[in-house]
């Protein structure tokens, strides 16, 4: 046995550690609800998420991402199901690893996180549309992308996450 923090400590400090400032991405806030099963101040999160996300100049996958950590936690109301549908419909139109674009998605892992649980919940529609038949095997990967593109284009064909080659 180490003498490593105990799970009471990791909790602690993952509380300090989470405690929101102006700087904090609603998206993290959003995980620090669902990983320690607190939702008290969710819903002001998913309010902002969703009015952000349906201004349209300002989507962002972090939008999607809060809102998907919400239904992830059975937490997300009625008529904010619908905002997160067409925001994992939107992230599926977009493509990804393109050159000289900068990296959203693509290298925001809490975000891809909560897309994915959100995903796990929708029921047809935007989900249906995104899923591969089989596991990647119609997808083919560009050559120039690098091992890591590669992996996360898998894992979210797997996941049947907006991942495309384009």
């Amino acid at each position: 046995m180490s003498a490593g923090p105990t799970v009471a400590q990791i909790r602690t400090g993952l509380n300090a550690a989470g405690e929101p400032t102006l700087l904090t991405p609603l998206h993290v806030q959003a995980l620090k609800a669902w990983v320690l099963d607190e939702y008290e101040g969710l819903s002001g999160i998913v309010e902002k998420a969703a009015a952000d996300f349906g201004s349209g100049a300002g989507r962002t996958a972090r939008q999607v991402a809060a809102l998907g950590y919400a239904e992830a936690g059975g937490q997300l109301p009625a008529q904010f199901k619908a905002v997160l549908s067409e925001g994992v419909a939107w992230l599926g139109q977009r493509a990804w690893f393109r050159a000289f674009q900068p990296k959203t998605l693509e290298a925001d892992g809490v975000a891809a996180l909560g897309i994915a649980l959100g995903m796990q919940k929708i029921r047809g529609g935007a989900r249906r549309r995104l899923a591969p038949k089989s596991c990647g095997s119609e997808r083919q990967v560009p050559r120039h992308f690098s091992y890591r593109a590669v992996a996360f284009y898998r894992d979210c064909a797997c996941l049947g996450s907006p991942a495309t080659a384009g």
